[in-house]
Parts: C-alpha cells; structure tokens; sequence
C-alpha cells in the first residue's frame, strides 16, 4: 500500500541529544591528545567519533523525508471521550517517536513500517476531517532528532459531539401543514384509514385497497389520517458566548432534543454551521452531528407553526 498524500510542514531543524555532546566531546578529546601527543590512535578514534556524529546527523534528515502516514477515525464521539486514531507509517525508517497534535495524544516509538491505535481524548467538540502527527525521527544512533508535521487526512470525518445534559423538554402540538412542510410523514400501520385514493408512483404495495381497485378497474390505495403531531423547535443560538459558556447550550440542546425524540415527537434542529440551517433531525446520530457542526453565528428563525425553545449560553 503506497504512502498518502500529506501535508508536510517543517517543525524546526531538529536538535542534538545527549548522546551526541558525549559523542562530539569524546571526538575532540582524542583529536586533541593525538595531534598534541603524535598519537594516531587517538587520531583515528577521534575522526571515528565524528564520522558517527555526522552519519547519525544525516541519518534521520534522510529518512524522515520518506515517511508517510495514513490515518482512520471513528465517525462520532463524544468531546472528553477517548477516541482510537488508527495510524499507518509507510516507508523505512528506525527510531520513529510519533505524536498526535490535533487532537492531542500521546507519543509512542516505532520502527516503519508499521501500524497502531493511539488513544487521544477529544477534547473539543467539532468537526475532525485531518489529523495532525509530529514525527520525530531519531535513526538508529539517536545523536540527532528530525521534526516534522504531517496534516493527515482522514477518510471519514470525526464528529465530536457534546455530552447531553439530561433535560426533560415540553413538547406541543405542531399544525400538520407546518409539519410536512419539515418533516417527511409516511403513514404507518397503525394510522387510522380516512378513505381511497388514486395510486400515485411511490406508493407501497401494501397500501393497495383490492377490493376497491376491482370496482374502479384501476389501483386505487388506503387514504391515512397521520396522528397528531407534537414536537419542538430548537433555536441554537451561540453568539455572545465562548468556551464553556457555548458548550453548555449545545449539551442543553442535545438534551432537549433527546427528550422530544425519545417521546416520539418531531425536532427541528435550527443552528448556524458555515450558514444558518433549519431542518428536521429524526435521529440521535443526526443530531450529534448537527451539533459537532454548530457554530457562533445567526441561525436564523424556527419554521412557522412550531413550538419554540431557545437555547443561549
């Protein structure tokens, strides 16, 4: 499997380790005594040591340039939630210390090839389409630590979420024309049948009325009454607030809507992302995801006939 495409930013030059000050002490020292002292084995000892130090110099500055990553992400999580990022290294390399910058994770060594999970908390809530990893490449003779940057895509964006906050929410009444105007009914078994219609493309099989298609020599369906429809309008609304301030509202919502989906009423979900957006969530997961997306902004107003909860920091 070949290597992704990257984004690679250079993160400094790099720095000496310890082991390379004992190496290049070591190095002048027995240059100095054999030069002083006419002693070629010092002499030779000494160009030794720097051959190493500027072969484990070279070493990491090389090696680095051929490393790629790939990464993969859950879909969803939860902000405070640990979340696995499986990472991929291609190419060759020894002496490998990777670290997730965005989201922040830990570090780890590795020789490449090679893959892993690392475990990172997701701190923020949002939108995760890259990842970024410090690759820190050190060779087999650790004198010299080569830092770089890697923006990694992601093959399916992270939603992070906020954690609901457990909120009991009032539904009311929704006017049916309001309704169908947001949400998408379809009848179910359990709708009363108010009459006959002519079949219409897209009308199910098991709508069909027999008895009355016979007498009207074409296909006529079940006419349903839906059920009276209850459900909430929920206007996110962050401007004003930062940090935790927004992250409260945004778990205050999700509790809200929680609570009117799980009593099998109808949510509008109304937030500004990169423009205001109202539409129908007829999900949990469709919810986690409008509010991973949400920002500070105008959202708009709520649709017409529907009761309203404003939700503030």
């Amino acid at each position: 499997m070949s290597a992704p495409d990257v984004r690679r930013v250079r993160s400094g030059p790099g720095e000496f380790t310890v082991a390379a000050v004992l190496w290049g002490v070591f190095g002048l020292y027995s240059l100095a005594h054999g030069f002083v002292d006419d002693r070629a084995p010092f002499v030779i000892v000494g160009a030794t040591s720097f051959s190493v130090l500027i072969v484990g110099i070279v070493w990491p500055l090389v090696s680095v340039h051929g490393i790629g990553i790939s990464a993969r992400a859950p879909s969803d999580a939860f902000a405070g939630h640990d979340v696995p990022v499986e990472i991929t290294v291609h190419g060759r390399a020894q002496g490998l210390q990777l670290r997730l910058v965005e989201p922040v994770g830990p570090r780890c060594w590795t020789d490449a090839p090679a893959s892993g999970a690392l475990l990172a908390p997701a701190v923020r809530r949002g939108v995760y389409r890259r990842v970024v990893v410090e690759v820190v490449a050190c060779g087999p003779l650790h004198v010299f630590a080569r830092r770089r940057l890697l923006f990694v895509p992601l093959d399916v964006a992270l939603h992070v979420a906020p954690v609901p906050t457990p909120v009991v929410a009032t539904s009311a009444t929704v006017d049916r024309a309001a309704e169908t105007s947001v949400v998408d009914h379809r009848p179910t078994s359990t709708d009363t049948v108010r009459g006959v219609r002519p079949y219409v493309a897209g009308d199910p099989a098991r709508h069909v009325h027999w008895q009355s298609s016979a007498r009207a020599g074409s296909l006529v369906v079940r006419d349903f009454e839906p059920p009276s429809a209850h459900g909430l309008a929920i206007v996110v609304d962050l401007r004003g607030g930062s940090g935790d301030d927004v992250e409260w509202a945004l778990r205050r919502a999700s509790g809200l809507a929680r609570s009117v989906l799980s009593d099998g009423g109808s949510v509008v979900l109304v937030t500004f992302e990169r423009m205001p957006v109202c539409a129908a969530v007829t999900t949990v997961r469709a919810l986690d995801r409008r509010l991973a997306a949400a920002r500070i902004g105008d959202p708009g107003g709520a649709p017409e006939g529907w009761p309203v909860e404003t939700v503030r920091p």
